[in-house]
């Protein structure tokens, strides 16, 4: 991903006179503000001498992950966390030396980098720690790992029924440091009672370490959702995703933490043409104009994230009005019927999540009318949609991807 600095101090960075023009058809803008707000309340929320893991993995749930990262550093942040060896060093190459923790499995031919990167790396069955052991041996250095439990998720993890079997076969893993113990919740907005037995389990587990000679120094559980309905203990370490982003991931977890949204997925207006009754649009023929109407052509598609799914159900904001979007999404434009309007023009910005003057469609409607989950919604914006960061209510910097 190239970053490049663009002087658009005093140009609304919503305006088609700005990044309508000078920047690309669509663009998602992150503003760095809130993202520093949504910390510090996290933080807060976590109480004090808990430190902050904040996810940043799948470019920090689209949003860009070096200069999140930094930014979540910056206001109170003290680890990253990432799903695979490559988030890892890519973060590694921006500069940041802080502790990353990578809760995939890495191949073995990832395994150096984890030693030579000085990453923290998850296990959760012996065959994973005896290769990293043997090839931290080789280096001549000793890696920091973190034991991952399944209490519940069914996911990665060791079960708590095969605990002893792998710490005797850890106790032969001399280069191993074990940093670290955690589980996942995978109901934590919506079920109290399972996630206090998960609870429970961890506990049971760390007393079987305990008993086996292991001091464990870090212990982390709580996601997004565990963190904001207070789900029991917190342990030494949260781990924040979605919330970071502004969003709640679930209509149960709770409010009274006040997160902002932190981005919006803009594109421009491309074409604009005035349609008689009769007149069918996009594939499929699914909507056929009943009336004289303006179609409004927007220059971005499921390709560049926009939901197929929010054909017929979704709307965008051009002016602060909401229309609605007619036709199937088709893979680089989606189409608008801006009604008897004559003020909408090409260059004109819409807004599929966002401001737009008084008016706002959240990711969370997004997500609903698409049958789908905010993380999905903004993960998904494409890696050709530029990310414009703001601060101040400027833009500080435009990061886009290299293609060839």
């Amino acid at each position: 991903m190239q970053q490049e600095a663009h002087n658009l101090k005093g140009d609304s960075p919503t305006s088609s006179s700005s990044l309508g023009k000078n920047l690309a058809p669509a663009w998602l803008e992150v503003d760095l503000d809130k993202i520093a707000n949504n910390i510090r309340k996290l933080k807060a929320a976590a109480g004090p001498g808990v430190k902050v893991l904040a996810m940043v993995k799948a470019q920090a749930y689209g949003c860009g992950a070096a200069m999140v990262s930094q930014v979540a550093l910056e206001n109170g942040a003290e680890m990253l966390g990432v799903a695979n060896i490559a988030e890892a060093l890519a973060l590694r190459k921006s500069g940041l030396r802080c502790p990353i923790l990578v809760f995939g499995r890495p191949d073995e031919s990832e395994l150096g980098a984890i030693i030579e990167e000085d990453l923290l790396q998850t296990v959760f069955d012996l065959m994973l720690a005896r290769q990293l052991d043997r090839a931290a041996g080789t280096a001549g250095k000793s890696v920091r790992v973190h034991l991952k439990v399944d209490t519940g998720m069914g996911r990665l993890g060791l079960l708590p029924r095969e605990m002893d079997d792998f710490l005797d076969g850890f106790a032969s893993c001399p280069n191993l440091v074990l940093d670290g113990v955690y589980t996942h919740f995978p109901v934590a907005d919506c079920d109290s009672r399972f996630t206090r037995e998960q609870l429970e389990m961890l506990r049971s587990l760390l007393d079987k370490l305990r008993g086996r000679g292991y001091e464990v120094p870090h212990v982390h559980v709580a996601n997004s959702a565990a963190l904001l309905n207070r789900c029991g203990e917190t342990f030494g370490i949260v781990r924040p995703g979605i919330s970071i982003y502004g969003l709640y991931g679930s209509p149960l977890v709770s409010r009274e933490i006040n997160l902002e949204e932190v981005v919006s997925f803009k594109a421009r207006v491309v074409h604009v043409k005035k349609v008689p009754p009769g007149t069918s649009v996009s594939y499929g023929r699914e909507f056929i104009a009943l009336r004289d109407t303006t179609i409004a052509t927007i220059a971005a598609g499921y390709a560049d994230g926009v939901p197929f799914r929010l054909a017929k159900k979704g709307d965008v904001l051009i002016h602060g009005r909401r229309f609605p979007i007619v036709g199937r999404v088709t893979m680089d434009m989606t189409m608008a019927d801006v009604g008897e309007s004559n003020d909408i023009a090409v260059g004109d910005v819409a807004v599929f999540f966002g401001e737009s003057g008084r008016a706002h469609i959240s990711v969370s409607e997004v997500a609903e009318k698409s049958g789908t989950i905010e993380h999905e919604v903004i993960c998904g914006i494409g890696p050709r949609v530029p990310r414009v960061y703001l601060k101040d209510g400027n833009v500080a910097c435009i990061q886009r991807y290299t293609f060839g």
